[in-house]
């Protein structure tokens, strides 16, 4: 169990930082270590990108030295599916503390000869690849979850099949694994397990994503209100390097229409709209600004009744209203960090004063540079 006291009494003091990092090789189906390649890294060489979002959130990019051509064979035998895991972390009085940042799947590695230069360029992005077609996922025949399966059932299936081969345990939220599919989802061959898992998770108000273990996951969305900020920046904070604001006007809504393909009492369609009635956002239709609607018009077959589409409206509301500003933040980094957590701002030149942002996007360097990049998004109060 590491000691997270003694890693925040180090961020909040010490200046002058020992950043460490670790790349390990897993087995493709359990996600076993089988061995390590981090000596071989080039320093500075790569980076981590995260983005909250449903789907695939991970990517990871790094240089291997090969000058003793000593990673040849491993990769001239890796096959589809191989992957590897990527770790962050500070050594702090002699103690490694590390934070891992995601388990990724190879896309294509390259090994280059060039006199002196022998690298390899490694890439990958998270186990949704697994999924969606790039590595696999993809539906040979025609894919039928009939109405009344129960979700968490359905999904620890699914994971296993030979298009997929994850066979790690999944990560369901009890309220949602005990849930059960409203309508036939059907979907035919050439789409993909993913295109299923996104409908299933868009119908219950989820989110849907391979977390920083490389554990598929399926949750309730968050109420921003109810979360604890992990990490509150000040203008003359030691960590606070420095941070860009936009209001980005064109891509504001403050109101949100869901019409579902069924039908209520047999005559009229389900129907739910849902307003920004926040009296501290300018932009909220009770402050007198225009109604600028979002019309939901995706994965909307499964709603079935007023509380599923009112469901529905709260969590693409939520989505679209937070993009009423947005900060790029220059920051030493923080490995505690990760996306859909809250942060608070305090900076007077942003007109920012302990106001409460989403983290939407990190990222980190693999190596000895000193910053990262947070991509932040206002909280909405009133969901």
């Amino acid at each position: 169990m590491q000691d997270l006291q003694k890693y925040f009494n180090y961020i909040s003091t010490k200046r002058i930082r020992e950043p460490i990092y670790k790349i390990e090789l897993l087995h493709k189906e359990d996600d076993a270590v089988i061995g390590e390649i981090t000596s071989s890294v080039e320093d500075g060489s790569g980076s981590i990108s995260i983005s909250n979002q449903d789907g695939s959130r991970r990517s990871a990019s790094f240089t291997l030295n090969n000058y003793r051509n000593q990673w040849q064979e491993y990769f001239k035998y890796l096959s589809i599916g191989q992957r590897f895991k990527v770790s962050l972390g500070y050594k702090i009085n002699g103690e490694e503390m590390w934070f891992p940042q995601g388990v990724f799947v190879y896309s294509d590695p390259s090994l280059r000869s060039e006199g002196s230069n022998t690298t390899i360029s490694i890439s990958g992005n998270d186990k949704w690849s697994l999924l969606d077609g790039t590595v696999g996922g993809i539906l040979d025949a025609t894919f039928q979850v009939p109405a009344g399966t129960s979700v968490g059932k359905f999904i620890n299936d699914s994971l296993k099949l030979d298009i997929v081969k994850d066979y790690v345990t999944p990560n369901i939220d009890a309220s949602v694994f005990n849930a059960m599919t409203t309508y036939d989802i059907i979907h035919s061959a050439g789409e993909t397990i993913a295109d299923v898992f996104l409908e299933v998770a868009a119908n219950l108000s989820c989110y849907v994503y391979y977390d920083e273990n490389g554990i598929f996951t399926m949750r309730p969305f968050d109420y921003d209100e109810t979360l604890s900020p992990v990490y509150e920046y000040t203008y003359n904070d030691i960590n606070y390097i420095g941070a860009t604001k936009t209001l980005p006007i064109s891509k504001i809504y403050n109101s949100v229409l869901v019409v579902s393909d069924n039908l209520q009492n047999s005559n009229a369609p389900i129907v739910a709209m849902l307003d920004n009635n926040d009296v501290t956002d300018i932009n909220s239709v009770v402050n007198g600004a225009i109604r600028k609607v979002y019309n939901v018009t995706d994965n909307i077959a499964g709603i079935y009744t007023q509380k599923q589409a009112d469901e529905r409206a709260r969590y693409e509301l939520k989505k679209v209203a937070c993009m009423q500003s947005t900060i790029s933040l220059t920051t030493t980094p923080l490995y505690h960090m990760r996306e859909n957590e809250i942060v608070t701002v305090t900076d007077p030149y942003l007109g920012c004063n302990a106001e409460r942002f989403l983290i939407s996007g990190i990222n980190f360097n693999i190596g000895v540079d000193n910053s990262a990049t947070l991509d932040l998004v206002k909280t909405t109060r009133y969901l």
